[in-house]
């Protein structure tokens, strides 16, 4: 492989040195949460750096603080998220409707929700999504 330049040798360096802690990092935070109690499991859970397995994982934890913090994880899958949606606590399907990353498919779930805070702020973000996509199409010409 060919440089054109010193920097962009090591922006490529820096790049790989990163997604190796990366994938690093969800390898630590997999260990960890191995008999860890439920305050640890909560800060796992919230880290962006958790991998994905570990946040099936935990979205099944019968502490709600833990099936929150995994809600709210943007990295958290869709099957996952998708299984929150109906989750008995209220407070772990409204931070599915905090999350930034929420797929439309569980945010329109959650406008069905029978609590109306829950309902409210999935309308809310999914009213905002529609705004954002509309913006986003190109100017129709006259």
């Amino acid at each position: 492989m060919e440089f054109t330049s010193l920097g962009e040798a090591l922006l490529l360096a820096l790049i790989a040195a990163l997604t190796f802690l990366s994938v690093l990092a969800a390898s630590v935070l997999n260990d960890l949460s191995i008999g860890a109690d439920s305050s640890m499991l909560e800060r796992i859970a919230e880290n962006s750096n958790t991998g994905a397995g570990t946040l099936a994982q935990l979205s099944y934890q019968a502490v709600a603080e833990i099936r929150i913090a995994t809600a709210s994880n943007p990295a958290t899958p869709l099957a996952s998220i998708m299984m929150l949606v109906t989750d008995d606590n209220a407070d772990v399907r409204f931070s599915i409707a905090e999350n930034p990353k929420v797929p439309d498919e569980a945010l329109q779930a959650l406008t069905k929700d029978d609590n109306p805070y829950v309902k409210m702020r999935a309308a809310t973000l999914a009213r905002m999504e529609v705004e954002r996509n509309i913006f986003r199409q190109p100017s129709v010409p006259e």
